[in-house]
């Protein structure tokens, strides 16, 4: 399922653009200004991509008892589970890091599943950060105690941003709805 060396030879992110401390800055103003709907706009900003301008795939899923945003590959990750605190605290919900890859077929299963009640249930109360691990330093995923030996995996976030060691690999058997919702839905919602 993960390949020892998948880190290995991957270039740095390159950093761009606006300082990511802007981010955070931002999303509590617009959370601050225009209340619990201004967390769109710091979804928006959280999960925005450097996409081409013919993409208009969606970068976050949102409804009123979850969040689902994609890590922005260009932030340092600290700066983006920092954001992620924001943001979730500002809705009332635990911040929680995914971390994923497009060549993972349970993660790409756990993707197409998320219209289904059990697994829309299972993350009720969560703000997730989707984030790709060959979209980031390995090491840099390390320094903040992030080791990702498989994937899918979750890590908890602590209201700073930090994770808190508590994780869990999607080891459920088959990948389905039935045996990921359970096990996502004791992970989530301990203490």
């Amino acid at each position: 399922m993960n390949d020892p060396g998948w880190g290995h030879g991957r270039p740095q992110p390159v950093k761009r653009g606006v300082p990511p401390w802007v981010f955070v800055v931002v999303s509590v103003a617009a959370i601050a200004v225009v209340g619990f709907g201004g967390c769109v706009v710091a979804v928006a900003v959280l999960a925005r991509r450097h996409a081409s301008p013919a993409s208009s795939a969606p970068v976050a899923v949102s409804s009123d008892d979850f969040v689902i945003v994609v890590a922005d590959k260009t932030q340092a990750p600290a700066d983006v589970f920092r954001a992620a605190a924001v943001s979730a605290a500002a809705r009332n919900l635990k911040p929680f890091v995914y971390a994923t890859a497009s060549w993972c077929a349970p993660c790409q299963k756990l993707n197409k599943s998320m219209g289904d009640p059990r697994m829309r249930d299972a993350f009720k109360g969560t703000y997730v950060v989707k984030l790709d691990i060959d979209e980031f330093d390995d090491k840099a995923l390390g320094a903040l105690g992030m080791r990702v030996r498989a994937v899918p995996s979750f890590y908890e976030l602590g209201p700073g941003g930090m994770p808190t060691g508590r994780s869990m690999i999607g080891d459920w058997g088959a990948d389905v709805p039935e045996n990921m919702a359970p096990m996502l839905k004791k992970f989530f919602r301990a203490r």
